[in-house]
């Protein structure tokens, strides 16, 4: 069972309130390998500027799966919920069928997922009469797992309004034997848009945490998504629909936005810049300072910058279970408009 709570006041002082109740239930079949699993998700969202609250209860997983030996699931139908190290790929929930095989080789740990189905496609939250997404989806990926690395390669077409094919080649962990942290991200797509022209696009993102010393690390970033279009062709880059952008970046630290906490902008006609640095206070407790510098690919001739971001996060785990974070942000537009400040608590409670 999970718990959040979580307290919001940005520019104009508005003040709210968000809290998460998750419940689960797995059930193994007697001496066999089917296994079935359910999870309810409850959350509400309060503003004291909006008298309607924001309610939701629904399926977050629910799926009947035939599983292996140490009882990974290799055939899975119904509803799962997918959320990748970074959320830079998934972080929704999609309804189909989902494989899975795994194994190890003298290289590493081996594992290959096949997706097909829809995001959400029955309806999510039982509080309203709506209807899913109805976007047909297919992915495939091949993951390698290496000691304090990962690489994957993978394939994801994504059809609703438009028609895309993304490759990707992802990988993360520790560079070589030392304790320096990386991220890799480069995507290419093509497909059709809106419009039918035909699309070409691509995205990439690196970082890296570089520890300075046994306690303080500097943090370093880079990502670019192309943009631009004419008559014939689309170029620029779209994500996939199902992230969130948001991950850990090495260890310790905070789970942040690491394109900005305030702008969250996907990674489409755009290029951002982050640097900063961490430091461990103690053994359960770091602080954070990121800057981010924003920037179009395709932008005006004379003025491509959009603004720049300052995000300050404290994180502090008191115990197993339990942690705290304080949030600070900065956005200062480049062209017009005031600054935007936000700053919130979070706690979260794993039970």
């Amino acid at each position: 069972m999970h718990q959040l709570l979580h307290r919001n006041i940005d520019s104009e002082h508005r003040q709210g309130s968000y809290k998460e109740l998750k419940f689960g239930l797995a059930y193994q079949y007697p001496d066999s390998r089917f296994l079935s699993h359910t999870s309810l998700r409850w959350n509400q969202r309060d503003s004291d500027d909006n008298p309607v609250k924001d309610r939701f209860l629904g399926l977050e997983r629910g799926y009947l799966a035939y599983t292996d030996e140490q009882g990974r699931p290799l055939i899975q139908v119904g509803r799962e919920y997918y959320e990748d190290d970074r959320g830079f790929v998934f972080h929704d929930g999609i309804d189909g069928i989902h494989v899975n095989q795994y194994w190890q080789t003298s290289w590493g740990q081996w594992h290959w997922r096949t997706i097909i189905g829809q995001q959400w496609h029955w309806t999510p939250n039982w509080l309203e009469v709506t209807s899913g997404q109805d976007s047909q989806l297919a992915y495939t990926g091949l993951k390698l797992v290496q000691d304090n690395r990962e690489w994957q390669i993978y394939g994801l077409h994504r059809e609703s309004e438009q028609q895309r094919i993304s490759v990707g080649l992802r990988s993360s962990g520790n560079l070589a034997s030392t304790t320096s942290y990386y991220w890799l991200e480069a995507v290419l797509q093509s497909g059709r848009d809106r419009q039918s022209r035909t699309v070409f696009a691509w995205g990439f993102d690196f970082g890296l945490v570089q520890p300075v010393t046994p306690r303080l690390f500097a943090i370093g970033g880079y990502a670019v998504g192309s943009g631009g279009e004419d008559d014939e062709q689309q170029r620029t880059f779209e994500q996939s629909g199902l992230n969130i952008n948001t991950g850990w970046l090495g260890e310790g630290g905070a789970k942040l936005k690491y394109y900005g906490e305030i702008l969250k902008p996907q990674l489409s006609n755009i290029r951002i810049a982050t640097l900063g640095g961490r430091y461990q206070l103690h053994r359960k407790a770091t602080a954070e300072l990121l800057w981010h510098k924003y920037r179009s690919y395709t932008g005006a001739a004379d003025s491509p910058d959009i603004g720049e971001a300052w995000d300050m996060i404290i994180n502090y785990e008191p115990f197993d279970g339990l942690k705290l974070e304080f949030n600070l942000a900065r956005y200062q537009p480049a062209r017009t408009g005031a600054a935007q400040h936000l700053a919130y608590t979070e706690l979260r409670y794993h039970f």
